[in-house]
């Protein structure tokens, strides 16, 4: 990635966990850049500005909504 991020695992309308204020580490080799894993299989991944959780006030067990695009226009 080359931007910080915050990423957000979700399922069921909920988050299940987050990893906040990821950074990329430039000139770093792949086999040690840090790995985000979620802490269990989900259907969502969110990829948000790094901070917006905190600012926000979100965590794990938060309820979430999205609403998905249309896509049979």
């Amino acid at each position: 990635m080359r931007i910080c991020l915050d990423i957000v695992w979700i399922e069921a309308g909920e988050i299940r966990g987050a990893a906040e204020n990821t950074r990329p580490h430039p000139g770093v080799s792949d086999a040690v850049v840090a790995r985000y894993v979620s802490p269990e299989l989900v259907t969502l991944v969110l990829g948000l500005p790094a901070g917006w959780l905190d600012e926000h006030g979100c965590e794990a067990g938060d309820s979430v909504e999205i609403e998905l695009p249309d896509t049979a226009a």
